[in-house]
């Protein structure tokens, strides 16, 4: 991924559902430090925040996060884990409404101060 697609993704699923940052926390791959994702940050304010190289638990939520992720696809994907995409909505839906024990919140919380109900919890007539 180049750091033009980090910017269209980022336009794609952050600015537009929840406005700018004012920080983003990412680690040290070409496409985060290269002069394009410098002058994206400095024109939309934005200040770029570094993982410590080869260390990535210096940026526990992220991969707190993508643990969550991967055992939720694990239960979804079949036996060859070859429609592990067409999980993704799924396993993000459960990852953002599931509570944190350290938080006491799920990862959606924060940005929508609700939990969506799954169709299983709603009451029936």
């Amino acid at each position: 991924m180049e750091a033009i697609d980090v910017a269209r993704m980022f336009l794609r699923y952050v600015w537009c559902n929840h406005g700018l940052p004012d920080t983003i926390i990412s680690d040290r791959g070409r496409q985060f430090v290269s002069a394009f994702y410098d002058e994206l940050c400095k024109q939309l304010k934005i200040d770029p925040r570094f993982s410590t190289g080869f260390h990535p638990e210096t940026d526990g939520q992220t991969e707190n996060a993508n643990a969550v992720m991967e055992q939720v696809l694990r239960a979804y994907t079949n036996y060859r884990q070859d429609d592990w995409v067409s999980w993704l909505p799924t396993a993000q839906f459960e990852a953002n409404n599931t509570v944190s024990e350290s938080t006491g919140v799920s990862l959606g919380w924060p940005v929508t101060a609700r939990t969506p109900e799954w169709v299983l919890n709603r009451p029936t007539a």
